[in-house]
């Protein structure tokens, strides 16, 4: 069960809330933390009031941001007695060789037997059995990565391989679904097509475009500007050639708010469209004081 409400209730709105469910249900009840959806993070005195409920069996939560899961359940098994779980797929094998109680798994319906596979490893402490690459499919770009042509790249022959606009400015990002692009559902690959942006202390303004905050290219800190009315597609093979030639190179992304700042809300509609079919995965955050003193020791 996860806090949801209008605004973003307080650590004792939330226990109340959960109680007061516990209080007329003897279903056993797992606690659901996402805050990038609820708004709402429950803090550890909130989870151990909780586990004390009678019928709270279970907590689900996010992975934590610097990934370091096993010390994050050595502090929360001191204060909590109940079986405490996370989510977020590319995290299955890490969470299990962590000693984490279960995990809960999207990708799971979709490829349930290397999944679970990979879970049974990583619980019997088999770390090389347990490592993702080896146990699920994997397909040349995952979904919400953005590409972009690598410093040695021959146009003409990126050109030859697959006819879409790319320069050296030219950013696509990956729309097609994780399900698709791992079991080759989708006979072609979904792009949006931007522009990167070289970040500077006035080069940076908010405007009604879609963009992507920063994106980490080797050892540069760019942004990303996307074109909504562009959207291109290529076959899984044009991009294995084009990648397979060096001619193209997954870039890091590292933002905030994957892709913001659109006034009319098209593309947050996007976004949602996206979302809800597994488009875009969670990016690494940048802390903004990060950014902010980034850009201030920038020339203008």
């Amino acid at each position: 069960m996860a806090p949801m409400s209008h605004t973003p209730l307080t650590q004792d709105e939330a226990f109340e809330h959960h109680r007061a469910v516990t209080s007329v249900s003897g279903l056993s009840l797992c606690v659901y933390n996402n805050p990038g959806t609820t708004r709402f993070t429950f803090g550890v005195d909130l989870l151990e009031l909780l586990s004390r409920l009678p019928t709270v069996r279970a907590i689900k939560i996010s992975l934590p941001f610097d990934g370091d899961i096993a010390t994050e359940l050595a502090a929360l098994r001191k204060r909590v007695d109940i079986a405490i779980g996370y989510s977020g797929d590319w995290g299955t094998a890490d969470a299990c060789l962590a000693g984490a109680d279960a995990f809960y798994s999207v990708l799971g319906g979709t490829l349930p037997d290397p999944v679970l596979a990979l879970a049974r490893a990583a619980e019997a402490g088999n770390a090389g059995e347990a490592t993702p690459d080896r146990r699920i499919p994997q397909s040349t770009v995952g979904d919400g990565d953005v590409i972009t042509t690598s410093p040695n790249s021959d146009a003409a022959r990126l050109q030859a391989t697959m006819p879409v606009e790319i320069g050296a400015t030219t950013a696509l990002l990956v729309l097609t679904p994780a399900c698709d692009l791992q079991r080759d559902g989708a006979p072609r690959i979904l792009l949006l097509v931007g522009k990167i942006e070289t970040i500077g202390a006035s080069s940076w303004t908010y405007g009604e475009d879609a963009r992507t905050a920063a994106i980490q290219l080797g050892a540069d800190l760019r942004w990303g500007k996307w074109n909504l009315k562009h959207i291109d597609t290529i076959s899984h093979e044009q991009l294995e050639k084009a990648f397979g030639d060096g001619d193209l190179v997954t870039a890091a992304a590292c933002v905030k708010r994957m892709l913001s700042s659109c006034s009319n809300g098209c593309f947050q509609d996007l976004v949602a469209w996206a979302s809800s079919r597994r488009c875009l995965r969670p990016f690494r955050l940048i802390r903004k004081s990060t950014m902010r003193d980034w850009m201030v020791s920038q020339p203008d």
